[in-house]
């Protein structure tokens, strides 16, 4: 006799409509597991969500198959169902059990000696020279430095657009370079070298970017007017992208590059070209999304924005790490009494000496 949460995962089985598309596959321990949604190129599958596990029953039975092979993954996908149905709200919610989940996930960028190297003119230029740092969940992490001090390049390997000559990226737990298609879907990288498409309306781009990340047309439309009330764009949804001042087509990057609700969200420059009002803007959203818990890695010449609002620094220099640490430690290690002098003084003396005062 079917126990209730098993003849619930089955009504919602029958109420799924007959002409649903048919669903793409993966399978686990014998047991296929259903999205009615094509997966898209670098975006993890949504199955383990509650409403793909909906469909976990339809999913397991294979028409041209025999009855008890199918009545056998018909029961362990029962099984399963329940049980992850069932220990979620335990998890979730059980203090020990979210403490270990802070634990384990506590740490969600580690970048361990990082090197990378261009050849020009017939000479070889060391980008980047053994950088490491981490970013905590919840955290903003400014990557601060001079024009050529390696930040964009080391922004770029963290994405898993460069791959690093040594060392190594995982995000979460998970090699950039082994599951870099993977992991872009983790992840939201705003650029000011980021351009848009110029006859799409700000709307019609942010859509069509939201499908690429496999959203749901529903959620993808929720996303775009959550974002849009936050970044001060909704006046400017129907407008073709090419009429936007460069402040206007700034904040439509950095919502395009939010619209799959990435929970790591690499920032390079995010306010050049921006007044002071964008500029604001900008940064009050960033305190918004570490208030929601996200990563935040921002690459910014606006010190005084990023003293009120970041939570840890490193300090490049000639593709160096020189220092790092929170702002009190950093006040501390020399003697300054804000950011902007620290990073004057930064520029006043060698790499290589800083480097071996301050380390």
């Amino acid at each position: 006799m079917p126990t209730t949460s098993q003849e619930n995962l089955i009504r919602q089985r029958d109420s799924i409509p007959q002409d649903a598309p048919s669903p793409q596959k993966t399978n686990l321990c014998g047991v296929g597991i259903v999205s009615h949604k094509p997966l898209q190129p670098g975006i993890r599958s949504s199955n383990w969500h509650p409403q793909g596990l909906r469909r976990l029953l339809c999913s397991a039975t294979e028409p041209h198959l025999p009855y008890s092979y199918n009545f056998q993954r018909s029961l362990i996908a029962i099984c399963f169902a329940t049980a992850t149905l069932l220990i979620s709200p335990i998890v979730g919610s059980h203090p020990t059990f979210s403490s270990l989940r802070k634990a384990a996930v506590g740490t969600m960028i580690v970048a361990d000696g990082l090197v990378k190297r261009f050849a020009t003119k017939g000479r070889w230029i060391e980008a980047v020279r053994d950088v490491s740092f981490q970013v905590r969940e919840g955290e903003v992490y400014g990557l601060l430095g001079p024009n050529g001090a390696g930040k964009t390049t080391t922004l770029r390997m963290v994405m898993g657009l460069l791959e690093p000559d040594q060392g190594t990226v995982s995000i979460d737990g998970k090699s950039s370079q082994e599951n870099s298609v993977e992991l872009r879907g983790q992840i939201g990288m705003i650029s000011t070298n980021d351009g848009v498409y110029p006859w799409l309306t700000a709307k019609e781009m942010l859509l069509y970017f939201g499908d690429l990340y496999g959203i749901d047309p529903a959620l993808a439309h929720s996303r775009l007017f959550e974002l849009s009330a936050m970044l001060g764009i909704t006046r400017l949804l129907d407008q073709r992208c090419n009429t936007l001042s460069t402040g206007q087509r700034q904040r439509v990057i950095l919502a395009r590059g939010l619209m799959h609700d990435p929970p790591v969200i690499l920032l390079d420059e995010p306010t050049r070209g921006l007044d002071i009002v964008g500029s604001r803007t900008i940064f009050d959203f960033i305190g918004h999304l570490k208030d929601l818990g996200k990563s935040v890695l921002l690459s910014t010449h606006r010190l005084d924005e990023a003293e009120r609002l970041c939570d840890r620094f490193g300090l490049l220099h000639e593709g160096q790490m020189q220092m790092e640490g929170s702002l009190t430690e950093l006040k501390e290690r020399t003697g300054r009494s804000n950011l902007t002098d620290i990073f004057l003084d930064l520029l006043s003396r060698p790499a290589n000496f800083m480097q071996a005062e301050h380390r």
